[in-house]
């Protein structure tokens, strides 16, 4: 099963690992609150069901750049009985250590986490259960996320996950919060860009005048480039266009090669095409 994929960014590796791919109804909004046209959410994205759910991947990205080793959001976990991803109808790959491991990293070579936000399909994989303790899943590294996602959880936080994920890691020590942005490693940035949620952040990469973006979830689909006026419910539309336009902005300003985590593949891709202010191309790479 093809679920690794890599890229050159400079002297930096950027691998995609898909951890699974299933269906998701967004209940895509207009800036103005209204539903986006089942018509045009069926002509413009894959496989809509008569539900209206159409194909969604979720996948973790690792960037390898000098001595840092970093994991942008560590999704599900190894595959357990009785998962909370029903409403995805998921189905798994072999997962992020098994992609890690084909790339010759294993769990203990992790420098930093960079968790995007606390919804538990980007963090569910920060720990592991071993003798009845739950631990850091990478012991070596430091797990980092905006410090409003974390005060957040409690609204947030449907399915307990990131309180439990993100929980544990507080009291191991293990748990750094940051405001706005925080280069964690040179040329490796955490980038508050909220609109998701309050504190949500992508991540940049810059090596050898090259720059890449995981994107994480600024954009879901791909019709929300060329649509950056619409958006699932419960995102801050007006906040999120503000923060696609300054993003798209400087990745076509610098020819960033991005990733959208829930993309299909190849997942890679490049912005293009301004058509007015909130019309892009998104053209796979």
């Amino acid at each position: 099963m093809d679920f690794v994929s890599t890229r050159r960014v400079g002297s930096a590796a950027v691998s995609l690992i898909r951890e699974g791919t299933g269906r998701w109804n967004p209940n895509l909004l207009t800036r103005t609150g209204e539903p986006v046209p089942a018509d045009e959410w069926r002509r413009l994205a894959p496989g809509v069901d008569a539900s209206g759910a159409a194909d969604l991947a979720c996948s973790s990205a690792l960037v390898r750049l000098g001595g840092a080793v970093v994991i942008v959001d560590c999704c599900f976990g190894d595959p357990e009985p009785d998962e909370p991803w029903g409403q995805l109808s998921l189905q798994r790959t072999p997962g992020l250590e098994a992609g890690l491991a084909q790339l010759g990293v294993a769990p203990a070579d992790v420098t930093h986490v960079l968790i995007s936000h606390n919804h538990g399909d980007h963090l569910a994989g920060a720990t592991v259960v071993s003798d009845g303790r739950r631990l850091p899943r990478f012991p070596n590294a430091r797990y980092v996320i905006n410090g409003a996602e974390w005060a957040a959880r409690g609204a947030d936080d449907p399915l307990g996950l990131a309180t439990l994920q993100l929980g544990a890691l507080e009291a191991l020590g293990r748990l750094d919060l940051v405001d706005g942005d925080l280069e964690v490693e040179p040329g490796v940035t955490l980038v508050h860009a909220p609109g998701e949620s309050r504190g949500h952040s992508i991540v940049k990469v810059v090596s050898d005048g090259q720059t890449f973006y995981d994107l994480a979830d600024l954009f879901h689909f791909e019709c929300e480039v060329e649509h950056q006026d619409w958006a699932p419910w419960g995102v801050d539309i007006s906040t999120a266009m503000e923060t696609r336009r300054r993003i798209v902005a400087d990745a076509l300003a610098t020819d960033a090669l991005c990733v959208l985590p829930h993309g299909l593949a190849p997942g890679f891709g490049r912005f293009a095409g301004v058509v007015d202010r909130v019309r892009w191309r998104w053209e796979p790479n």
